[in-house]
């Protein structure tokens, strides 16, 4: 990972470890930055708690076709997936 993307983690204690686990707006960001795809479904419960607010802050790091594709497919899925609509669509 490009150093400029390391951020949005948030440590999280395991038994007596400390290990930095993304938030789901950087792991929502990654995915497509790294062009790793999941179902429909999977995307569901990720787009209902996702913040836009700092999905927008955290996008403006990175570059317009990455910034582009993730908020449009906010966009289109959010609703969606707020609805409850997005966990029955394969």
């Amino acid at each position: 990972m490009p150093k400029k993307y390391y951020f949005g983690f948030e440590d999280v204690k395991y038994g007596n470890t400390v290990v930095p686990v993304s938030n789901l707006e950087k792991t929502l960001i990654d995915l497509f930055y790294y062009r790793r795809r999941l179902s429909l479904r999977d995307y569901s419960d990720i787009l209902k708690i996702v913040k836009i607010r700092v999905l927008a802050t955290y996008l403006k790091r990175y570059d317009g076709r990455t910034r582009k594709v993730v908020l449009a497919f906010v966009g289109r899925y959010k609703p969606l997936a707020d609805s409850g609509k997005l966990g029955n669509m394969h």
